[in-house]
């Protein structure tokens, strides 16, 4: 029986103006009893917080495909959900891309939640943040 596991990794990209995006990559692996995974995005980086401006996330599935309509959060120190809902319910047949109306500060840590997933399913989760 296999638990979650979380690999986070990030790029960083010099953009037009001098300003930089950081590139992260949340590749999952749901819990083979439940279906869900966890993962504390700075602390898969190797830092308490996570700087910056929210800019889009793009969520898909892997090759061990997950259930139809999972449902992700990312979630601040106070367990609200700042993509506000938008990451629920996705069609593995399409993923999601959100990109909320404004940029959101980020200076705390995020966790990760994926739920309704299925059991030993994958997937990534990307986070473009501009610094």
């Amino acid at each position: 029986m296999a638990g979650e596991v979380a690999t986070v990794t990030r790029d960083r990209h010099l953009l037009p103006g001098g300003k930089k995006m950081s590139h992260i990559v949340i590749s999952w692996l749901s819990d083979d009893g439940d279906g869900s995974c966890s993962c504390d995005i700075a602390a898969g980086l190797g830092e308490s917080v996570l700087y910056g401006f929210l800019f889009s996330v793009k969520v898909k599935g892997g090759g061990t495909a997950p259930d139809n309509l999972f449902d992700v959060t990312l979630d601040d120190p106070d367990n609200l959900d700042i993509a506000v809902g938008n990451l629920a319910n996705i069609a593995v047949a399409t993923g999601k891309l959100y990109q909320p109306a404004q940029l959101i500060a980020l200076m705390y840590e995020v966790t990760m939640e994926i739920t309704n997933a299925g059991n030993a399913k994958t997937g990534s989760v990307e986070l473009f943040i501009l610094e």
